[in-house]
């Protein structure tokens, strides 16, 4: 188990690092600039699907099996929180 947490927690790692690459290309894309520079879009694709892969098919398996419906609940909004999305 805790090699999946260290796994999941280096891929958040990994995968804020792509999104700080890719975002300003999208904003630029966004406002009609046809001379921005592509990010390697194939890798971070690759990176999120393999990331959800390992959520959905282990790690949120796990978490409810040991956790109750208010801590699931609670990781859920925290998950939420951290993308800016309103629960």
């Amino acid at each position: 188990q805790a090699a999946l947490a260290d796994r999941i927690a280096a891929d958040h790692v990994l995968m804020s690092a792509a999104w700080q690459s890719l975002r300003p290309w999208l904003l630029a894309i966004g406002q009609g600039d046809p001379s921005a520079v592509m990010p390697d879009l194939p890798r971070f694709m690759a990176l999120y699907r393999e990331h959800i892969a390992l959520e959905e098919g282990s790690a949120f398996k796990r978490a409810q099996s040991v956790l109750d419906e208010a801590a699931q609940r609670a990781m859920g909004r925290e998950m939420a929180q951290r993308r800016g999305v309103a629960v």
